[in-house]
């Protein structure tokens, strides 16, 4: 009985003191493409098969709280077109389940709604 009044008690606190106990916020961020490379090397996933990995490097605006502008880095297994992901210049917008990484790596799969909504030239 006191191990269930313990949690009941830490489950109060946890949802008063702002804890979402798991819950990820969706966001939506807005970036400018910075660069696009091609890594070399051989990719595999059991989804695609053997697919070229490129890196599309993205100013993101307003990444975190305080925080003006940051790099990041998209990582796509898949033919790369910059006509359906954009080039260095191209300002792109997507949503993400909660903040970005830290580590500053992102892997397109695990983002939605990607669209360029400006091209740069």
């Amino acid at each position: 009985m006191r191990g269930v009044f313990i949690k009941v008690i830490l489950a109060i606190f946890a949802i008063s003191s702002g804890c979402t106990l798991g819950i990820r916020e969706h966001r939506s961020y807005s970036a400018k493409i910075i660069d696009v490379r091609d890594n070399p090397g051989e990719f595999y996933s059991v989804e695609k098969g053997h697919k070229p990995l490129f890196s599309l490097y993205i100013s993101v605006e307003n990444p975190r709280p305080g925080i003006g502008s940051e790099m990041f880095e998209i990582q796509l297994l898949d033919d790369y077109s910059p006509r359906a992901y954009g080039r260095a210049g191209d300002k792109v917008s997507f949503d993400y389940d909660g903040m970005l990484p830290a580590d500053g790596t992102i892997f397109f799969e695990s983002i939605s709604n990607y669209k360029i909504v400006a091209r740069g030239g």
